[in-house]
């Protein structure tokens, strides 16, 4: 279970909530992002943080359509989310259990 949660204000106004209703700055997603990489054993040249911009299109494609990517990502026109959006499919695993509170701190 997440324990933060994204609010969107209009386009490209994104802010990460975390479990104490704070909003979570910049250096605390990065150093989570680069202690999950670690944990999970991922180098930081296989997964970047900005790769989650793409998987964020990917699912509003898969959820509502190509228009509500476009609006999420802020992009003009659907041209260039197109390029964003991805049509793989992962072989379906179960998720690792991690405690994402330990993440942030």
């Amino acid at each position: 279970m997440c324990m933060c949660r994204t609010i969107c204000f209009g386009v490209c106004s994104i802010v990460q909530i975390g479990i104490d209703e704070r909003p979570i700055s910049y250096n605390q997603l990065r150093y989570g992002m680069d202690k999950a990489r670690r944990l999970a054993g991922v180098d930081k040249a296989d997964f970047q943080f900005r790769n989650l911009h793409a998987k964020a299109g990917t699912d509003k494609d898969e959820e509502l359509g190509l228009n509500a990517a476009r609006d999420l990502l802020g992009h003009k026109n659907s041209s260039m989310t197109v390029q964003y959006v991805r049509h793989r499919k992962g072989k379906l695993v179960q998720p690792t259990k991690l405690d994402w509170g330990d993440l942030l701190t």
